[in-house]
């Protein structure tokens, strides 16, 4: 079929009263086969109907296959015109795309989670009446198939997921805590997805810009279990890991970059922790420290994991030049030197 042949079809399906399930297959088969400027000019068209009719479909269709393909398509288009993100909260989509996604296959419901992200990653202030949607239920399920996913091979499922939870963060205001962070310390199979959330964050680059919101929730995650006294989220060589991603990050991030004020506060919070203090989690250490200092004796042995590397780059930041070139970060590294400082004078005493 020509170009021309095509934009018919397409405008005869358009205009329907109605479409069947055919109908929706064929229409989005024959969008495929426009090139791409094409294909989103007639997607655009009278203030995209197009996308509109889509999510109409979708809302009331019991097909989750044919919804799944419909959502297959919005993400192909919403990642070039965002106008179509728009759209879908236009259209009160949540309606359609947070059941289905809990009630497709497991690796089908990837297709929804990036819905949900590029909606959260988008909007800043989502309408209320969308945010209602994202409820208690919306949590279990969501911690549920994060539980399904960790044992995958592939760590995009996840990851993905791992994208919904920061997106959730950046639009939920709440007094106090987020019902995120309730959540994820009220199951108690939870902490299961702690390892892949540091191995997410010690890739260069997260997607969707949620580098803060990632590190927003790790370091409530750390109050959060110093407030109530309860043991972290995080189980103790995930946090060694994520110490030495700090510790790399602070040291690599450019000069007054914010993300580098954020590392600052969330290794700021691990150290207010009691697990940084703890025996059993500077046992490595002291045996590290034990091989170096053959001549001391146990009691003099003061050693906290990565310390002197922690020392080293803060000491770095409060150096003359970088100090006056980024007050804040040396600001911050003064008050976490100084906690150091009394945590190795307690350990003395």
């Amino acid at each position: 079929m020509s170009e021309t042949d095509i934009i018919e079809t397409i405008n005869q399906l358009v205009s329907k009263e109605f479409l069947d399930i055919n109908d929706i297959n064929e229409l989005i088969d024959q969008i495929k086969q426009l090139n791409f400027d094409t294909a989103l000019n007639q997607i655009s068209n009278n203030n995209y109907h197009l996308i509109k009719l889509l999510c109409n479909e979708a809302k009331k269709s019991i097909d989750s296959n044919l919804v799944t393909e419909i959502i297959k398509f919005i993400n192909v288009i919403a990642n070039e015109d965002k106008n179509i993100v728009s759209i879908l909260i236009e259209m009160e989509s949540f309606n359609w795309i947070i059941p289905n996604c809990f009630i497709v296959e497991e690796t089908l419901s990837i297709n929804y989670l990036t819905t949900l992200n590029l909606i959260f990653s988008n909007f800043d202030n989502l309408p209320k009446k969308e945010l209602l949607k994202l409820d208690d239920s919306f949590l279990d399920s969501l911690i549920e198939l994060a539980l399904q996913f960790k044992d995958y091979y592939e760590t995009n499922f996840i990851h993905s997921l791992y994208y919904t939870m920061f997106g959730y963060q950046k639009n939920i205001i709440s007094d106090g805590y987020s019902p995120l962070i309730l959540k994820l310390y009220s199951i108690k199979e939870a902490p299961e997805i702690g390892p892949e959330m540091i191995s997410l964050l010690n890739r260069s680059n997260l997607e969707y810009n949620m580098l803060p919101q990632c590190l927003s929730l790790i370091n409530d995650l750390f109050t959060y279990s110093t407030e109530h006294e309860i043991p972290c989220f995080f189980f103790t060589l995930d946090i060694k890991v994520l110490i030495d991603i700090i510790i790399r990050e602070i040291n690599n991030l450019d000069e007054l970059d914010p993300s580098r004020w954020q590392f600052l506060e969330v290794l700021s919070t691990i150290i207010d922790h009691s697990e940084y203090s703890s025996p059993n989690f500077n046992n490595d250490s002291k045996d590290n420290n034990n091989n170096q200092n053959n001549n001391y004796n146990d009691e003099e042995i003061i050693s906290f994991y990565k310390i002197d590397d922690i020392k080293n780059v803060l000491s770095i930041l409060n150096e003359d030049r970088n100090s006056e070139k980024d007050p804040q970060s040396s600001i911050l590294s003064k008050s976490i030197l100084k906690k150091l400082n009394k945590l190795q004078q307690q350990k003395k005493r």
